[in-house]
């Protein structure tokens, strides 16, 4: 009759610890499946805000070139001259002033280059843990 009484609790205690097992279980299958996705959400975020910086910087690169095209053509057209046969008329197209008032020779400053969003991605530590390196 003991031992019976016995099975009977040990059994109690094994379905009791069973369901406590598959609790954990399950929260902490949930708990990676929702941290899982939670990063995943934060790398489109991120991978989104540096694809839009750097088409940023293209276009601006880009205008760049088109601005200082017309240093070269400068530059070209008074290497191909000596200095008597200079068109007065075509030295002065190339000596207008642009809207902020000084000529076509412009200097680069690299603050017209974003990086911001690349920066953040790289302080916020989830460069870190990307097994894919798609950026």
């Amino acid at each position: 009759m003991k031992s019976k009484i016995f099975i009977e609790t040990i059994g109690k205690y094994l379905r009791e610890l069973s369901f406590v097992v598959a609790g954990i279980a399950i929260t902490v299958g949930a708990g990676l499946w929702i941290s899982s996705r939670n990063s995943e959400k934060d790398y489109k975020q991120y991978f989104n805000a540096v694809n839009l910086e750097i088409k940023a910087n293209v276009d601006y690169f880009e205008w760049y070139v088109k601005f200082l095209q017309k240093s070269v053509d400068y530059s070209k057209y008074l290497q191909s001259h000596d200095k008597k046969s200079l068109n007065k008329d075509t030295l002065m197209y190339y000596s207008l002033t642009d809207a902020n008032g000084c000529g076509y020779m412009y200097i680069f400053y690299d603050n017209n280059v974003q990086t911001n969003a690349f920066e953040m991605f790289k302080i916020s530590g989830a460069m870190r843990q990307m097994n894919d390196k798609a950026l």
